[in-house]
C-alpha cells in the first residue's frame, strides 16, 4: 500500500514539474517584462527632468562624474530652455509603461470598492476640460490625489507628481506647472 502511493506521488511529481517549471518561467518573464516597462518609465522621467532642469554650467570637480559627461552637461546648459525639446504626450508613457500602469491601476481597484478611499466618481467628476500635454492644468483639474492608488506606481524623481484627471494619470511637472504626460483612461470604469 505504502510503494503504490509512493509510485503514484512520483508518477504526478514526473508529469506535474514540466507544469510547474513553465509556469514559473512564465511568472519569471513577467517580472522581467514589468522591470524593463518600469526601467524605460524611470529613464524616460529622469531624462525630462534633466533636460528642463540643467540651467548653468557645472563647476569642474563639483561631482564625482567623468569629463565627458561634465561637458554634455555643460553643453545641455548652454541650450535655452525654450530651444530644448518640449514633452509630448507618449514619451514617457510608452505603450508597454501605459499597459503595465493600467494593469496595476486596476488591480488596486479590485477588491477596494470598500474602502473609504475609493473615490466614488460619478459621471460629472468625470467631465473635465482638455488636458494637453506641454501646458498647465486647467483651473480647477488634477485635484485629486489618490496616494493609495499611486503607491503602487514607480517613485517619480523631485518635481514630478501624477494626478488624476477624470480616468486620466497626468504626470505633472510642479515646477514648471505643466502637463508632462498623460495616461489616458488609467481608471477603469466599473
Amino acid at each position: 500500500m505504502f510503494a503504490s502511493r509512493v509510485l503514484y506521488i512520483a508518477v504526478v511529481l514526473v508529469f506535474a514539474a514540466p507544469a510547474l517549471s513553465a509556469a514559473q518561467r512564465t511568472d519569471a518573464a513577467d517580472r522581467h517584462r514589468e522591470y524593463e516597462a518600469v526601467s524605460r518609465f524611470l529613464n524616460a522621467a529622469n531624462e525630462y527632468v534633466v533636460i528642463h532642469r540643467i540651467v548653468e554650467p557645472l563647476a569642474p570637480g563639483l561631482l564625482c562624474l567623468p569629463e565627458e559627461t561634465y561637458a554634455a552637461v555643460n553643453a545641455l546648459a548652454a541650450i535655452p530652455l525654450d530651444a530644448r525639446p518640449a514633452p509630448r504626450e507618449g514619451d514617457i508613457f510608452l505603450p508597454d509603461v501605459a499597459d503595465l500602469f493600467r494593469r496595476r491601476i486596476a488591480g488596486m481597484f479590485r477588491g477596494n470598492e470598500d474602502n473609504p478611499a475609493y473615490p466614488e466618481m460619478n459621471e460629472q467628476e468625470l467631465i473635465v476640460p482638455p488636458v494637453v500635454v506641454n501646458e498647465p492644468l486647467p483651473w480647477g483639474a488634477g485635484n485629486v490625489m489618490l496616494a493609495w492608488l499611486t503607491a503602487t506606481l514607480p517613485a517619480l524623481p523631485e518635481d514630478l507628481e501624477y494626478r488624476f484627471v477624470g480616468r486620466d494619470l497626468v504626470l505633472l511637472d510642479l515646477r514648471a506647472n505643466i502637463v508632462v504626460d498623460i495616461l489616458r483612461g488609467a481608471l477603469p470604469l466599473y
